[in-house]
């Protein structure tokens, strides 16, 4: 596979068009693609309409049309590295942040660009040692693209203080949308700024997953550093597989 580095100018062809006749994953090619671009590019389409600090981002193309983007920076949080890995740092493990893929694209698009994306990092990345990424259930997802591409489940995430979203005009607002608006996060200071209490619900821990990599020997070795412990992989309640 051909990676090439492009400059938004020239790069990003009719990506909202739809294709009507049937795509294969195999006809798709990966493109390293500018973390600006792809900053703006996931705060429109993401669900969470954010993007942080990235290190890597790789779109996925059929023909001209971009049909996937992925993203991966610094682990988020300030222990977090620390925590799945002895001597864990942002330098030996990064955290896939952002991924999308637009409803058109063919059968199986995620799991085949995280692939894809992985055994670029291998190729490319050897200070790298882990990756790790979240599955949200407030999104009903539970990780089945992880699942599927052999990564590991360490459990949901934890924090300290409890997160809520609210729902305003009939619509669910992640904490960071309600932060944006209102300045906080509190529920009491949230109805005083709405003038109004609102229904709310609390914002579930999201899956843990990791991905170690290296040659058979590095990944044992590694493997001995994680500190998480590695557990069954969660199922959907009704998953139809």
């Amino acid at each position: 596979m051909v990676i090439e580095m492009h400059q938004e100018d020239t790069l990003f062809g009719n990506y909202e068009m739809p294709k009507e006749e049937n795509v294969n994953v195999n006809d798709l090619k990966m493109k390293i693609i500018d973390n600006s671009f792809a900053k703006k590019f996931m705060s429109k389409h993401h669900y969470s309409k954010t993007c942080p600090n990235l290190y890597y981002s790789f779109g996925f193309y059929y023909s001209e049309d971009l049909v996937c983007v992925l993203c991966f920076g610094p682990p988020s949080g300030r222990l977090l590295a620390q925590a799945i890995m002895e001597g864990g740092t942002a330098s030996n493990i990064s955290e896939l942040v952002r991924l999308f893929a637009f409803d058109w694209g063919p059968k199986n698009t995620e799991s085949y660009c995280i692939g894809k994306a992985i055994q670029w990092i291998q190729e490319n990345c050897p200070k790298l040692e882990v990756l790790v990424s979240y599955a949200d259930p407030n999104e009903g997802h539970v990780g089945t693209i992880y699942q599927a591409t052999n990564w590991l489940y360490t459990g949901q995430g934890s924090r300290i203080v409890d997160s809520y979203e609210f729902k305003i005009d009939g619509e669910w607002l992640h904490p960071r949308t309600i932060f944006a608006m209102c300045k906080t996060t509190s529920k009491e200071k949230v109805f005083e700024y709405l003038g109004r209490e609102v229904p709310t619900r609390l914002v579930q821990h999201k899956y843990r997953y990791i991905y170690i990599l290296g040659n058979k020997r590095e990944r044992k070795e590694i493997k001995k550093k994680i500190k998480l412990k590695i557990l069954p992989y969660p199922k959907k309640v009704n998953d139809d597989g």
